[in-house]
């Protein structure tokens, strides 16, 4: 998305000089060699003018391996369209050849300058603002250009542009792989299901439970804070007699009961590398075992339910399926950033001890799918 976002800016690209649209299919880029009467056509439309040419940038989308990193990589090139590249058969001189391989060639010195705003990882507005400026630039250098050189027909400043021009493109390299370091910050998103088994009397009275999960998790280094929402079922192995306000509500055997969680807690990874992540984790949970009941013939409904407040700990191993590095910035923050995905295993410990039953824990496992991405800086 944030690659076709680029594109689509680029389609505004100098807007006078050249643009950047649906590419014809008949074009030579200038990393193809020296320009030739044979990419001209010839003309004798507007008398007095040598010849017409007009450079364009292009783009398009490359994706580069780095280790286990794919980098999306937006690359620009410059081309001519040779459908519309005409000369006037009289003025197929050298000098006049000379001068269109200079418009060409300051075509794609702004290219690469423009390609390095991207490598950089700037944010669209600067951009933006880098378009405008070239754009200016370039329109007034061609007109004087032009001028100072009577279209090729002046030898002698000719030269000079050849040399002026040749130094901007000497001094500026193509686009070159991309280099970053991670930053300390991250944040991502869990889903996934658990499964939860009670020990204890706790077993007793419920069945293991099946849950949806939902967490976020944000870190800082290798220190993560994890908070986790999770809801399902289970169902009840015995009577139970609950109290709800100055009365006791039975909850009869085989029914299905609400058991949810919320937990908060510290993880920190002891491994990680390009393939699996390992962290242990400990915290504080809630936990509700709860149902709504029909409490006279009229249907008016109550919920009655038994909670606790207890510690948690397990550990998760994340196994990395895909790493994915964007230049340009997050659409929704406006910093740069690589996005892993992840299929995370968890295994987890939580501590129990409601009123109504003797103390025991509840031992869970889950998977899910972790989305993380990790802020960087470009070199």
């Amino acid at each position: 998305m944030r690659i076709s976002c680029l594109v689509i800016l680029l389609c505004c690209f100098f807007t006078s000089a050249f643009a950047i649209g649906v590419e014809p299919k008949n074009i030579k880029r200038w990393d193809s060699g020296k320009l030739t009467w044979d990419d001209f056509k010839e003309s004798t439309d507007e008398k007095g003018v040598t010849s017409s040419l007009r450079a364009w940038i292009g783009g398009e989308k490359t994706k580069d391996k780095q280790g286990s990193i794919t980098v999306y990589h937006p690359v620009l090139y410059t081309y001519i369209d040779l459908d519309r590249a005409w000369t006037h058969p009289d003025y197929r001189t050298e000098e006049a050849l000379r001068y269109n391989q200079a418009v060409f060639d300051l075509m794609e010195y702004y290219c690469r300058k423009l390609q390095q705003d991207i490598d950089k990882g700037l944010p669209t507005i600067e951009i933006e603002a880098a378009m405008r400026n070239y754009s200016a630039t370039y329109d007034e250098q061609i007109k004087s250009m032009r001028e100072e050189t009577v279209e090729g027909r002046n030898e002698k400043k000719l030269v000079e542009w050849e040399t002026y021009i040749a130094g901007l493109l000497n001094s500026t390299s193509p686009s070159v792989p991309v280099n970053f370091v991670p930053r300390n910050f991250g944040y991502g998103i869990v889903l996934g299901a658990n499964i939860e088994f009670p020990t204890g009397k706790l077993a007793h009275y419920f069945t293991p439970s099946g849950q949806f999960s939902f967490g976020v998790d944000l870190a800082y280094k290798k220190t993560h804070f994890l908070a986790d929402f999770a809801g399902g079922f289970t169902r009840n192995r015995a009577d139970m007699l609950i109290p709800y306000k100055n009365e006791l509500v039975k909850w009869e055997k085989n029914r299905h009961t609400i058991y949810s969680t919320i937990d908060l807690c510290l993880g920190y990874e002891v491994y990680d590398s390009h393939r699996v992540k390992v962290m242990p984790f400990a915290g504080i949970v809630w936990s509700q075992y709860s149902k709504v009941m029909d409490v006279d013939d009229r249907r008016n409904e109550i919920k009655v339910a038994v909670s606790d407040f207890n510690a948690i700990a397990g550990l998760t191993v994340d196994y990395k399926f895909s790493t994915l590095l964007s230049v340009n910035p997050s659409s929704w923050f406006g910093h740069k950033e690589m996005y892993t995905s992840s299929l995370r295993m968890k295994a987890y410990v939580s501590y129990a001890d409601y009123d109504l039953f003797e103390r025991g824990c509840h031992v869970g496992i889950s998977v899910a799918y972790n989305g993380f991405a990790r802020m960087v800086r470009f070199r």
